[in-house]
């Protein structure tokens, strides 16, 4: 993977308010971008904290991505911040990035037509990034159960790594 497109990444994280760090290590994997943030949000009265860990993968079937995004599940629980800030309740948003440059069209529709996993204590809301084609595909319907959760995440998804 091109370090610069990394590099351009971490800087847009950074500009929009989030702690960065590269290379952070979680067992048998390493991420090579992981960045943080809290903000209130009043229709979820409490906070938000998204957790963007991103990573390359050398293949982008289905197999490789459910790994990866369950690694990315466990660290992000694992290291989350406080469950409470100020008395108000502290919502885990997370967000594994697999990045890489062929995308199986199964694994693409996948991610864009069947809604995330749902997992306990946590929103889960993976992005597959295409750099041959320099495209984020992320889950684009909006149920129901949950819109609120699917808006705010593509809210945050979108000025990173467009649509």
């Amino acid at each position: 993977m091109p370090n610069n497109f990394l590099d351009e990444l971490a800087q847009r994280f950074a500009a929009s308010g989030y702690h960065v760090d590269r290379d952070l290590v979680f067992q048998d994997r390493t991420f090579a971008v992981a960045a943080k943030r809290q903000f209130f949000n009043w229709l979820r009265f409490g906070f938000i904290e998204p957790t963007f860990l991103v990573s390359e993968l050398a293949n982008l079937d289905s197999l490789s991505v459910g790994e990866y995004v369950s690694s990315c599940f466990r660290n992000a629980v694992l290291h989350r911040g406080a469950i409470f800030r100020m008395r108000l309740p502290v919502h885990l948003f997370i967000f594994p990035v697999a990045v890489g440059r062929q995308v199986e069209a199964e694994v693409r529709d996948s991610i864009r037509e069947e809604a995330p996993e749902k997992q306990p204590g946590a929103f889960l809301f993976p992005v597959i990034y295409d750099l041959e084609s320099a495209a984020a595909h992320y889950f684009q319907k909006t149920p129901r159960w949950g819109s609120a959760n699917y808006k705010l995440a593509r809210s945050l998804v979108t000025p990173l790594f467009g649509s």
